[in-house]
């Protein structure tokens, strides 16, 4: 999280090659190990269709050794990446289902760019409901979004399936 969060709690100040070099450089003054791997990955406007969303990955294997650093990159518009305001049940259960919502978890927060009051990781229909609903109740709506961690959404997943792939060839 020091280099950023999806979330915007820290944001990210670097691209996403660039911080994934730094997460090898700490890795290896972690461990001392002179051959690493990291990931990063990015959601926005695909790169080509604009006004589609895209996931773009990078895995990045650094061999201090060698002096070698290869890269595998995927980028999709496979991907629920998404938020929305809420202010109803109605309104809860049509973004729920579109974005994949129990497979994938959810997070919900009292405004887009307000982590104060922020529930991440949730991935049951009581736990939404509830979180949801208690923001509508104090304030007459939630935001929900997706949550792109990739240990949460499966969607990411292939696409870091992707560029793992592409680094091996």
């Amino acid at each position: 999280d020091l280099l950023g969060t999806f979330t915007g709690e820290t944001e990210r100040t670097d691209d996403p090659l660039t911080t994934a070099r730094k997460k090898c450089e700490w890795g290896m003054a972690l461990t001392g190990c002179d051959l690493v791997v990291a990931s990063e990955g990015s959601f926005g406007a695909h790169p080509s269709l604009v006004f589609v969303p895209g996931n773009d990955e990078i895995i990045l294997l650094v061999d201090k050794k060698n002096n070698i650093e290869i890269v595998g990159r995927a980028i999709s518009t496979e991907t629920n990446f998404g938020g929305t305001l809420i202010s109803n049940s109605d309104e809860l259960k049509e973004f729920a289902r579109r974005v994949q919502f129990p497979s994938h978890a959810l997070i919900v927060r009292s405004a887009e760019k307000d982590s104060s009051n922020i529930t991440k990781a949730i991935t049951s229909w009581p736990q939404l409901e509830r979180c949801v609903n208690d923001l509508i109740e104090k304030q007459g709506n939630a935001f929900v979004e997706t949550d792109m961690r990739a240990l949460y959404n499966t969607s990411r997943m292939k696409v870091i399936e992707q560029a793992e792939n592409r680094l091996i060839e």
